[in-house]
């Protein structure tokens, strides 16, 4: 088993940031079964960022293990969350 950790520019736009999560996890190239991202590389960093691309989340996670299922590998992925009441979790200003 080979881990890999993934150092990339995160960006405050997510759906850049599932396309370049989505190149390293789909790369013929890759030979690590376990792929390690940044925290918050899904998301990106800031406040707004994560206020206004919340919503996407949850389908790009479901991006994202398609392609894990398709490519044999496991990723750990930072990003932001809501909770059961759809209140974000510990994102501060």
């Amino acid at each position: 088993m080979r881990i890999g950790a993934v150092q990339m520019h995160v960006t405050s736009s997510l759906p850049l940031n599932l396309s370049k999560i989505l190149s390293f996890i789909t790369s013929p190239t890759c030979t690590s079964s376990i792929l390690l991202f940044p925290e918050c590389a899904l998301t990106g960093y800031t406040k707004e960022a994560v206020e206004t691309q919340i919503h996407l989340v949850n389908d790009a996670v479901v991006d994202i293990g398609v392609a894990c299922r398709e490519n044999k590998r496991a990723v750990i992925v930072g990003t932001a969350i809501t909770n059961e009441k759809g209140e974000l979790g510990s994102v501060k200003g």
